[in-house]
C-alpha cells in the first residue's frame, strides 16, 4: 500500500522504565514533574493544561522527563532514540 515508509518499534516502556530507574544517569534532575503546566502536584492539572492560561513553562526542559504530563520532552526523546 505504501511502499515507500518504514515502520520502527520502539520500546517506550522499557526505554522510560529505565530513565525513571535512574534519571540522573540519563542527565534528569526532575523526574516526576511535567516542565510545561500549573503548580499542581507534579505540575500537572486537567484544569490548567499547558499553553492556556495559568500555565507556565520549566527554565530548562532538559532536565524533566515529561512535558506535560502526557508527552515527553525532547530530551527524554532523545534518551530513548539513542537506545
Amino acid at each position: 500500500l505504501h511502499p515507500d515508509v518504514s515502520v520502527i518499534y520502539a520500546d517506550y516502556y522499557g526505554a522510560t522504565l529505565n530513565i525513571y530507574r535512574a534519571p540522573l544517569q540519563f542527565g534528569f534532575t526532575v523526574p516526576l514533574n511535567s516542565c510545561c503546566g500549573s503548580d499542581a502536584p507534579h505540575n500537572c492539572s486537567l484544569s490548567v493544561l499547558c499553553g492556556n492560561p495559568g500555565s507556565f513553562v520549566c527554565p530548562d526542559p532538559s532536565k524533566y522527563v515529561s512535558w506535560d504530563g502526557l508527552h515527553f520532552t525532547e530530551a527524554t526523546y532523545k534518551v530513548i532514540i539513542q537506545g
